[in-house]
């Protein structure tokens, strides 16, 4: 592993407030010990760097080092005439990994024309940038296997260089709890596998800090499953950090703020590609109380779905957010517990002839929702929590599961498989095999779309 000599500070200037003139090139910008560049993307950036970002976006501030390597990872745009970018370890919502020396609002970003105006906002550690601005970056954070290199600048102290292990795939994971299993599988849509495009659903699931979440991108442009795998590796990302130990209203509460987070991440990702996307979202974690009962608290938006299976019996947690529920149809007005009896109806219903007006109207509306990430500005989520007993087994699934498959199906496909992975590749597989039944006798619940589904079952201590 080779050493690369970065920049004392003392070979930098730094600044409370500068401009620069982004049509002169690019300019490079240091707070405290991280390095940022000022680009101006379809000029300054290889097909690599830029295959995230869209090149009509004038100005993007970006980090040398993860840019290009996943969707809302390591830049964020600034455009003319709106408010000015805050970038700190509160404020970029994962796009950046900013560590020491960085504050938690430390800068902020604005653009008039190709003048790009940088404010350091009153930071211990300061803001800096070279005295001759060069055409390579004159510090970079780089990659060497498994590892990040960090060079860690001070004043009056001589460069350190420290050596840190960074996100290993999860097949390296070196232990799993024994109370908690789960498996996952997913598949996109046969017409998608024939086009050659992207699986819109997204998941994560998490066995060490039991937690789960299925994602199913939507919108008008074919980069959704952008908004999903956003939102997927966002949440599994903060659903991380959270304590084993919390009251069960905080936590709740907790995955609702996490999906509202996510929401406006997609929405700058969306302005930063151009493009319409969003994404539904079911999330589950497993906490415990401070009697240390065991219980999950779950969040939601749209129509992917959480069903809790005990002693053979299942229930569908969450509410679909569907648009045959609006005012032009008339029957938003319903109770609660009329939408969620309507909800059951659906689900297993395979005679379309045994519905009435108002349930077959609500049927062919499956597919329009009106809630999801990215598509709104506040959009709807819900969120709560229920305890959980040893052999409770929770499915988190996109609507290509929920929509083919009955709730019958689905809990006798959970009896047949203890194995948590054998029963998500099950549920998948059945789904596909129905969604092919869309000929002259064609199943009326058969519909082509991506399917994902995650099981976990616990088992208890």
């Amino acid at each position: 592993m080779t050493r690369e000599t970065a920049p004392q500070l003392a070979e930098l200037r730094r600044f409370d407030e500068e401009q620069f003139d982004l049509s002169k090139g690019p300019a490079d910008i240091f707070l405290g010990d991280h390095h940022l560049r000022v680009v101006n993307p379809s000029r300054d950036l290889s097909p690599e760097q830029s295959r995230f970002i869209s090149l009509e976006v004038p100005c993007v501030i970006i980090d040398p080092a993860t840019v290009g390597q996943g969707s809302g990872l390591g830049y964020k745009g600034v455009h003319e005439d709106e408010a000015a970018v805050k970038l700190g370890t509160e404020s970029t919502y994962g796009r950046f990994t900013f560590e020491t020396g960085v504050e938690a609002i430390h800068a902020s970003f604005s653009l008039t024309g190709n003048i790009v105006t940088v404010k350091d906002l009153g930071t211990a550690k300061g803001t800096y940038t070279p005295d001759d601005a060069p055409s390579e970056p004159a510090y970079d954070r780089h990659r060497t296997g498994a590892y990040v290199v960090d060079a860690f600048r001070a004043a009056s102290h001589p460069i350190l260089t420290t050596v840190r292990e960074v996100s290993a795939p999860k097949a390296e994971v070196r232990y799993e709890r024994s109370d908690i299993t789960g498996g996952a599988s997913t598949e996109p849509a046969e017409y998608r596998r024939a086009e050659g495009s992207p699986n819109e659903d997204a998941y994560f699931l998490d066995k060490v800090r039991p937690a789960a979440g299925v994602f199913d991108g939507v919108g008008s442009d074919d980069a959704s499953h952008e908004a999903s795998q956003l939102a997927a590796r966002q949440n599994e990302y903060r659903l991380s950090l959270m304590p084993e130990v919390m009251d069960p209203a905080v936590s709740s509460k907790a995955l609702g703020r996490s999906l509202a987070l996510s929401n406006k991440e997609i929405l700058d990702l969306a302005k930063d590609l151009d493009m319409d996307i969003s994404t539904t979202a079911v999330m589950a974690k497993l906490f415990k109380n401070e009697e240390g009962r065991p219980y999950v608290s779950f969040a939601a938006a749209g129509d992917s779905r959480l069903y809790q299976m005990r002693n053979g019996a299942i229930r569908i947690v969450t509410l679909d957010d569907m648009a045959s529920w609006d005012e032009e149809r008339g029957i938003l007005d319903i109770s609660e517990a009329e939408r969620r009896a309507m909800q059951e109806t659906l689900s297993n219903v395979q005679d379309l002839r045994s519905l009435n007006n108002a349930q077959l109207a609500a049927f062919h509306g499956r597919n329009r929702i009106t809630s999801a990430l990215g598509g709104y500005d506040k959009p709807h989520t819900a969120h709560g929590h229920f305890p959980v007993r040893p052999g409770d087994r929770l499915l988190l699934v996109t609507d290509g599961v929920s929509d083919n498959l009955t709730t019958d199906e689905i809990k006798f496909m959970l009896k047949s498989y203890e194995d948590d992975d054998r029963a998500a590749m099950q549920l998948v597989h059945m789904a596909r095999d129905r969604s092919r039944d869309m000929g002259r006798k064609r199943n009326p619940r058969a519909k082509q779309d991506d399917m994902t589904a995650v099981v976990m079952t616990y088992h208890g201590e």
